[in-house]
């Protein structure tokens, strides 16, 4: 397993934690909408995430801020969650584990994200159309971003998690050549 793949599958696990743990209190909106606001704040506020992940900041020093910050604001859960991590080394994950947390109850509900991309933007109307032809196919509920990139000539390329389906003319055309090169 490369180490990449390794650290994803830790966070996953440490979502899928709190997942279980909010779940079983019947307080997994919450957390979810405390977690993605937390992950934010650490996105947008770069010397709060270097501190966060800064190994020479003590574990007791952190876990007052985590209180001053988070305590009475985030539920009890939360705050103890962010507790865990600190002891653990791993409040720099925090947006990694927020990620694998959305991502998780996005595959619950059935929820999928999925990137178009074209040569030339599609209509509202046009694009509503092709996430309701992959929705159809997944069974899942998509939610689209769509991608202008014009070098692609014609044609479409979706990018669903890990997949990527390049129905694009450049790549069309790029194979036909292969084929000629090959046969001369």
């Amino acid at each position: 397993m490369s180490k990449s793949n390794e650290n994803a599958a830790t966070l996953t696990s440490y979502a899928q934690a709190l997942l279980e743990l909010a779940d079983s209190r019947g307080i997994t909106t919450q957390v979810a909408e405390e977690l993605a606001g937390i992950a934010h704040v650490v996105e947008q506020d770069r010397t709060f995430a270097a501190y966060l992940a800064d190994a020479s900041v003590g574990h007791g020093e952190r876990a007052t801020l985590i209180d001053n910050v988070f305590g009475g604001r985030a539920s009890e859960l939360l705050v103890a969650y962010l507790k865990l991590l600190n002891t653990k080394g791993r409040l720099g994950d925090i947006r990694g584990i927020a990620e694998a947390f959305k991502r998780l109850l996005d595959e619950r509900a059935g929820n999928v994200d999925v990137t178009v991309t074209v040569a030339q933007p599609l209509s509202d109307h046009d694009l509503e159309g092709v996430r309701q032809q992959i929705s159809n196919k997944l069974g899942k509920n998509a939610s689209v971003t769509q991608t202008v990139d014009d070098s692609i000539i014609g044609g479409i390329i979706l990018k669903i998690g890990d997949s990527l389906i390049d129905g694009s003319v450049k790549t069309q055309l790029e194979t036909i050549k292969k084929r000629l090169v090959a046969a001369v």
